[in-house]
C-alpha cells in the first residue's frame, strides 16, 4: 500500500534518530482515510493540586485533581462534497445529529530504519528474537494513536468573500488516548520509548490500553510511592 513516506531517517555511528513528519501521518475513522485535513492537533491537559505544608513555603505533594482531558481541533477544506463530520465517516453534516462515538486512528508511518546504526543489542528491542542482519534497511511497523468514544462539540463553516475556499474547523472530544503498535505486525516491533525507562508497568499499560483505576492504592508497586499515597490521603482526610 503506497503511503506519504519522506524516508527522513538520520544515522550516525550507532544512534538512528527516526524524524516525525506531518507527510507521514494518515489519519483514519473506521477504516477511512480522513483526507484534505489542514491541521489536526491534540491538546492533553491533566490538572494538578499541590498540597503545601502549613506555616512555610514547602509542598509536600503534588497529585492529580482529575482525570487527563484529551481534546482535539481539526480543520479541513470542503473537498469533494463532503462537510467536515462525512469525511470522519459520520452520516450527518450538522453535529446535533450525533448520537454515537467514534474512533479516530492516526497512523505514524516511521519509514524504514538502518540497522547499521544501531549496534549490538538488536535482537532484544527491535526484532524480538529475529535474526536480522545488519547493514540493511528493514521497515518499521507504524506507530497508532487511537481517540476513543470522540464525540463533536463545536463545529464551523466560515463562507467569506475573502477566499473562495471553505475551510470548516470543529473542536472534539475524547474519552481517552492510547498508544500503540498494531497487533498484526508480528514480525518486526521498533523498540517502545517505555522500555527504555520503564519505571512503573501501570504507566505503559495506561498508555498503550486505557486502563482505568492507575491511582488505585494496589497499583503503586513500590514501597515509596505506597507511603507518599498513604500521606496524601490522610493530608486531605480520607
Amino acid at each position: 500500500m503506497a503511503y506519504p513516506n519522506s524516508g527522513s531517517t538520520v544515522s550516525q555511528n550507532r544512534a538512528s534518530t527516526v524524524t516525525g513528519l506531518s507527510s507521514q501521518i494518515i489519519i483514519k475513522v473506521q477504516d477511512f482515510t480522513v483526507g484534505a485535513i489542514q491541521e489536526l492537533r491534540i491538546n492533553q491537559n491533566k490538572p494538578l493540586k499541590r498540597y503545601n505544608e502549613i506555616g512555610t513555603d514547602g509542598v509536600i505533594e503534588i497529585v492529580p485533581a482529575s482525570p487527563a482531558a484529551v481534546n482535539i481541533t481539526v480543520s479541513r477544506v470542503v473537498f469533494d462534497g463532503m462537510s467536515l463530520p462525512e469525511s470522519f465517516a459520520r452520516a450527518f453534516m450538522n453535529i446535533q445529529a450525533q448520537r454515537l462515538p467514534f474512533n479516530i486512528d492516526i497512523f505514524d508511518m516511521q519509514g524504514k530504519i538502518d540497522t547499521l546504526s544501531l549496534g549490538p543489542g538488536i535482537g532484544t528491542g527491535l526484532a524480538q528474537g529475529m535474526s536480522i542482519d545488519r547493514g540493511v534497511r528493514v521497515d518499521i511497523p507504524p506507530l497508532v494513536k487511537r481517540l476513543h468514544n470522540c464525540w463533536f462539540t463545536s463545529l464551523s463553516t466560515p463562507i467569506m468573500a475573502n477566499n473562495f475556499i471553505i475551510t470548516e474547523s470543529a473542536e472534539i472530544w475524547s474519552e481517552y488516548i492510547t498508544t500503540f503498535i498494531p497487533a498484526q505486525d508480528k514480525s518486526l516491533r521498533p523498540a517502545w520509548p517505555g522500555q527504555r525507562a520503564n519505571i512503573d508497568t501501570i504507566e505503559k499499560e495506561t498508555d498503550t490500553s486505557g486502563r482505568r483505576g492507575s491511582y488505585n492504592e494496589n497499583s503503586f508497586e513500590q514501597k515509596s510511592l505506597k507511603d507518599a499515597w498513604g500521606e496524601v490521603k490522610k493530608s486531605v482526610g480520607r
